[in-house]
């Protein structure tokens, strides 16, 4: 009995050590695979960050295209003398172009100042329209507020060349 005693003995502590060996690896094991999941989620939270900053540049692109149109319409009104409308499309267009402004950060300083530049010109724009129109006199040579009107136009488009640009560069 005593012989069936060691060796159960000498067995228990083999197994002890086998069983804590096992331990320790389970353990490593399983902070490597939390490891993995870390790293994985950290690469999922990039991916998403990523996709976010390109559906931004996407409406970025699609509003400045549309305040383009807008002030193409500017443009034909104002070679047409259609006064009455202006006001609203000039306050219409400032409307539009803050809110792009404003709602897409990935927009370098410069390109911020463009727009700024462009919400400027329409509000002086649509003042000098209303105050010709209160006071009864023509508004201004419809050549000259469209050479104005096309100089913004062409500012707005360096704006979404660039943004066009960023975006196949991060593809």
């Amino acid at each position: 009995m005593n012989a069936v005693l060691e060796w159960a003995t000498k067995w228990a502590d083999v197994v002890r050590v086998f069983g804590v060996l096992a331990t320790v690896i389970g353990f490593c094991v399983t902070i490597m695979g939390v490891l993995r999941s870390k790293t994985a989620a950290e690469q999922a939270r990039q991916a998403a960050i990523e996709a976010k900053e390109g559906i931004t540049r996407y409406d970025a692109i699609a509003d400045l295209s549309a305040a383009m149109a807008i002030m193409e319409e500017i443009k034909r009104l104002q070679r047409h003398g259609v006064w009455g409308v202006l006001p609203d499309r000039y306050a219409g267009l400032r409307r539009h172009l803050v809110a792009i402004k404003s709602s897409h950060a990935q927009m370098s300083e410069s390109q911020h100042q463009i727009l700024q530049g462009t919400i400027g010109t329409f509000a002086d724009l649509e003042r000098r329209i209303e105050q010709a129109s209160a006071s009864g006199t023509p508004p201004l040579d419809p050549a000259k507020l469209n050479d104005v009107v096309a100089s913004q136009i062409d500012e707005v488009h360096l704006v979404l060349l660039s943004l066009q640009r960023e975006l196949r560069s991060t593809k």
